[in-house]
């Protein structure tokens, strides 16, 4: 409670000195004028009020830096030059009073402190990056297109990002309030003054989703209500991060998806209602796909089908009217779903339909989309049936069929597509044998297998052993 009333105190002492002393430094410029000169009067009062609200500053500011951790080097800096400020500003009323020929050097000194001073603490309530972090979030936000979901690290890929956006201000390497920080997965497992912020697989009894769930009326609410607050989206994403033991090192595709969940991750793939988060490669490597010549336009009729269906469409990249579809939240999958998919099939460039109620029969519609380029499959029920009707995708270039029923008699389908640059087989029947197959089909194919243990076959020539554990 102390702690948080020198938060409040502190800033009104640092603004009213600024405020009075800079306005007593342009009293004094203005002064110089003939006609202005009446003003020299309001200068050596506006100096006495603007130094001892700067000594209060000095006191406020110290009595804050003992209750909170802070980053110990910008602290320094912005103590030592706090008091030289305030130092500077007594200095500057009695110069004013005795010596005013040489008063306009200290005035010049006193503010070129005051904004030297400001700035640093800035970076100590703000962030090192304050000045930039207005315009970069402008531009773009922190969800990043992830090419393929199920390979991204849960932690590093989807939840730092979150914490760096919302909590890095005031619990990250410039700041510490309560002694927590949460910018590196030691000082999140260490916790704060208060103890430990989390427990691993139960949300419910874990600090910091219970200060995020409280409302924002409430003085133990986080991100504190002037501070830019965490959506549903992200607070469900952290929570699941918990809940699936908040394992800083864990892939997406090594845990256990609600359908919602599974919803959100999806939302990641297709970076719908977000940017890279300044990432970039995402983004590079759709458009690195884009046809040379644009397509028309897709006719609005046909969207309003498509988003009664609940079929996710965004454009691949901005300004393009190449589309990606999204089948995660359609709540009734059916062959009409994919027939609705063919009436966009000269702008349809990705198709996400991991985790649905795919039918290998609903594939075949998909031969009329000979633009697709990116195809996601994972953990349907196709099995080789499903996989010769893609045969006809004829520029196909990646392929993502990971937890699903397709073997190594699908092979010659794979092969099939000649401009398939990437394909993702974790979770399959593909053996050892099949895979090193594949490789001499197509040498430049870039085949994930994942960390599967391959099934040993007799016709196998290559040894399965499980992966070394490196130790640090």
């Amino acid at each position: 409670m102390i702690s948080a009333g020198i938060g409040r105190l502190h800033p009104v002492f640092v603004h009213l000195p600024i405020g009075i002393l800079l306005f007593a430094t342009l009293l004094f410029f203005v002064s110089k004028k003939q006609r202005f000169a009446n003003m020299s009067l309001a200068v050596a009062p506006a100096l006495a009020i603007g130094s001892f609200f700067s000594i209060l500053s000095c006191i406020t500011g110290y009595l804050l830096s003992i209750s909170d951790a802070y980053n110990e080097d910008i602290i320094f800096k912005h103590q030592w030059l706090g008091i030289s400020t305030a130092i500077t500003s007594v200095v500057c009323y009695f110069v004013y009073q005795k010596k005013r020929i040489i008063f306009g050097i200290f005035i010049t000194l006193l503010s070129t402190l005051i904004m030297v001073t400001g700035h640093y603490g800035g970076s100590l309530t703000h962030g090192a990056d304050y000045l930039t972090a207005s315009f970069n979030n402008s531009t773009s936000t922190n969800k990043k297109v992830i090419a393929n979901i199920d390979e991204a690290v849960v932690y590093t890929d989807i939840i730092e990002p979150i914490l760096a956006t919302k909590c890095y201000s005031c619990h990250g390497e410039s700041k510490q309030k309560g002694k927590l920080r949460l910018d590196l997965p030691n000082y999140i497992l260490q916790g704060g003054e208060e103890g430990k912020v989390l427990t691993p697989y139960q949300p419910g009894s874990s600090e910091i989703i219970n200060r995020l769930l409280l409302p924002t009326s409430n003085e133990e609410h986080m991100p504190p209500k002037e501070k830019p607050q965490l959506t549903k989206d992200e607070v469900a994403l952290l929570h699941w991060w918990i809940e699936s033991g908040a394992n800083f090192t864990a892939a997406v595709k090594n845990t256990k998806q609600t359908a919602a969940i599974k919803g959100l991750l999806a939302s990641f793939s297709n970076g719908a209602g977000s940017n890279d988060g300044g990432n970039g490669d995402g983004a590079n490597e759709a458009a690195s796909m884009l046809p040379s010549k644009n397509a028309s336009p897709i006719a609005a009729d046909v969207l309003t089908q498509l988003n009664k269906e609940g079929i996710v469409v965004v454009p691949v990249v901005n300004g393009s009217n190449y589309v990606r579809a999204n089948l995660i939240g359609v709540e009734n999958l059916s062959a009409q779903t994919f027939q609705l998919l063919a009436k966009i099939s000269d702008q349809l460039l990705q198709l996400n339909a991991s985790f649905t109620a795919v039918k290998d029969e609903y594939l075949l519609t998909l031969s009329n989309c000979k633009q697709l380029k990116q195809l996601e499959l994972n953990g349907t029920a196709i099995t080789n049936k499903g996989l010769a009707q893609l045969t006809a995708l004829e520029n196909l270039e990646s392929l993502s069929i990971t937890q699903t029923k397709v073997t190594a008699d699908g092979i010659g389908n794979v092969s099939a597509l000649k401009k398939l640059k990437k394909v993702y087989l974790y979770g399959t029947g593909f053996t050892n044998a099949a895979v090193a197959a594949l490789k001499q089909k197509m040498p430049g194919l870039l085949i994930d297998t994942g960390g599967y243990k391959l099934p040993i076959l007799a016709t196998d020539t290559t040894e399965a052993k499980a992966p070394e554990v490196k130790t640090n």
